[in-house]
């Protein structure tokens, strides 16, 4: 909250911690556990289009560390653990910081608001996850099947690649939330690459 201007000598007093936030006017705050549902309020505003907000993720934490897969039991446990240990950080962070934690929960009262008032925006998102998971399956597998001439340090290398598999496309259909658009092995880097240099080479 010292960001947004609150005053040190204000970050206990609840009445002014709330004060303070009645005068700043966000339009939108992304919540980040619940990007999607986000990006769908984001989109809406904006006027977008499901290829303007599509992502892949570039790592699945959940499901394999160090390249092996967790077992079942020891994960139920760790999840349990980690629910403790959630909850013992929550109760310490409202303590320890008593501004951004009224802060966080005005946003999201907020977010859920506006997001409960749009309609049919649970069919949006669920059309939008499906999407999203298609594109990032269908980026995988192209990748993958290209990674050695899309790795080559030689730039020509990676030019020819992407020209020998221009024809390998995944179109995604026109739905009533989304207008038809194609993905190809260029835009895939482009989602999956995290650094800006691929934008700045192939631009």
């Amino acid at each position: 909250m010292r960001q947004l201007g609150l005053k040190k000598s204000d970050e206990d007093d609840e009445t002014a911690i709330n004060n303070h936030i009645d005068n700043i006017n966000f339009d939108l705050v992304i919540l980040t556990e619940h990007f999607d549902e986000g990006i769908i309020l984001l989109k809406r505003k904006l006027c977008w289009d499901f290829e303007d907000i599509l992502y892949v993720k570039l790592r699945d934490s959940s499901k394999k560390k160090n390249g092996h897969s967790y077992n079942s039991k020891a994960t139920n446990q760790s999840e349990k653990q980690e629910g403790l240990k959630t909850a013992t950080m929550h109760d310490f962070y409202r303590d320890w910081s008593r501004a951004d934690y009224i802060l966080y929960n005005r946003m999201n009262y907020t977010f859920w608001q506006k997001y409960n008032k749009e309609p049919s925006i649970d069919k949006e998102l669920l059309h939008f996850k499906k999407t999203r998971l298609k594109v990032e399956e269908f980026c995988t597998n192209a990748l993958q099947h290209n990674k050695k001439g899309l790795r080559s340090e030689n730039l020509q290398v990676v030019l020819s690649t992407l020209r020998n598999t221009s024809h390998y496309t995944l179109t995604i259909e026109k739905s009533k939330w989304n207008n038809v658009f194609t993905i190809d092995i260029f835009k895939c880097l482009l989602l999956k690459s995290g650094d800006n240099i691929m934008r700045d080479i192939f631009k």
